[in-house]
């Protein structure tokens, strides 16, 4: 049997050699694979570049918006840093953050702009205390009813320590009215005009004040800060005057 199966592969090879075209079928059917596998491998070559070119695409932009937005965010603190520099030159700075003041060893800061038309009640003027060097004088004085005539005759104003006291028989205005109305006022001439001016004040004088309430501190820790209310009383309750200019509207009742 086994030289029959070898005769007959012999026979079958010996055919296929003398009609080589017998078997065409065979190479047509792989030619007609590797064609059909041809698209298939193109197709994805496409698909691969044009997600590749979408992905640049959107390399792209990311990077062109991110560009921008660096680009805004200079040209907007260019912006501040110009606005900045205008502000800080011009007077409105120096109003919103004024400098400090140095008279001797102490250090003046502004507070806030002080404004007042007052009826001067009382006037002392002090030596030899710490304060003295700052302020020479205190003005006790009185605004609204407590600038009336008819009402403050009515009331003793006297000052000592730097404190002023009041005291009536009888009330004319309720006696919140005369505490929230009145004040001791510590004066620090702010020039020698000032000074001048705070020198020729009496009692009954009817006279506008300009200038900052201030707080004042000196190396060793000493400090003197004004009261921002016309209406507490009690210790602090003072006003610390830093007088840029006094002018007198009307002279004694």
């Amino acid at each position: 049997m086994k030289v029959d199966g070898l005769m007959r592969s012999l026979e079958e090879t010996d055919a296929l050699a003398r009609h080589p075209y017998q078997n065409i079928g065979i190479f047509k059917m792989f030619l007609e694979a590797a064609a059909s596998s041809r698209p298939r491998c193109l197709s994805q070559t496409r698909s691969f570049r044009s997600a590749r070119r979408r992905s640049l695409q959107k390399c792209f932009v990311t990077h062109a918006c991110l560009s921008y937005q660096i680009y805004c965010l200079k040209k907007l603190l260019c912006f501040i840093a110009l606005l900045a520099l205008a502000f800080w030159c011009s007077p409105l700075w120096w109003k919103v953050f004024p400098p400090d003041i140095h008279i001797e060893d102490f250090t003046i800061s502004k507070l806030e702009q002080f404004n007042l038309e007052a009826r001067i009640l009382s006037t002392r003027y002090y030596r030899g205390d710490r304060e003295s060097a700052l302020s020479p004088v205190d003005l006790a004085l009185g605004w609204g009813a407590m600038a009336d005539p008819a009402v403050i005759e009515q009331i003793d104003v006297s000052q000592s320590d730097r404190w002023y006291h009041w005291a009536t028989q009888t009330f004319p205005i309720p006696q919140r009215e005369i505490e929230t109305h009145s004040a001791n006022m510590h004066m620090i001439p702010a020039n020698e005009e000032a000074l001048n001016q705070l020198l020729r004040l009496k009692k009954g004088m009817l006279i506008h004040l300009r200038g900052n309430l201030v707080h004042v501190e000196s190396p060793d820790g000493w400090q003197w800060t004004s009261s921002l209310s016309r209406s507490d009383t009690g210790d602090g309750a003072c006003e610390v005057v830093l007088v840029e200019s006094v002018s007198i509207h009307g002279a004694k009742p």
